[in-house]
């Protein structure tokens, strides 16, 4: 077992067994996510996101790369990453969910890469 750091929009890592994504793609632009998701195709991915607990307005919508999330996190209100939507349409299978207060869900989910 091995552990590299990579920056996965614009690396292809190495084979791998699985991949854990944790938090990562809510800060990311959709472009920076399709690219991510592609260089990690052919594998199993698991990925961790939060999600707000009221989901409002368009899905995915798109945001700069940085620290700030796609929803409004103490409300718990807004669009979270959904990638079994576009324009990411992935098959997604969840695994779990658990409730984080005050108003965020955190999912976690096998991913089609």
């Amino acid at each position: 077992m091995a552990f590299e750091v990579l920056d996965i929009v614009t690396d292809k890592p190495p084979p791998a067994d699985i991949f854990l994504v944790r938090q990562v793609f809510q800060h990311l632009s959709n472009l920076e996510i399709a690219s991510a998701l592609a260089n990690l195709a052919g594998s199993r991915v698991i990925v961790t996101e939060g999600q707000p607990e009221f989901p409002e307005g368009k899905p995915n919508p798109d945001k700069a790369v940085g620290a700030g999330i796609r929803f409004h996190w103490a409300s718990g209100r807004g669009r979270g990453v959904e990638l079994d939507l576009p324009p990411f349409n992935r098959t997604v299978k969840e695994l779990f969910r658990s409730f984080s207060p005050p108003h965020e869900l955190i999912v976690t989910a096998l991913v089609e890469a």
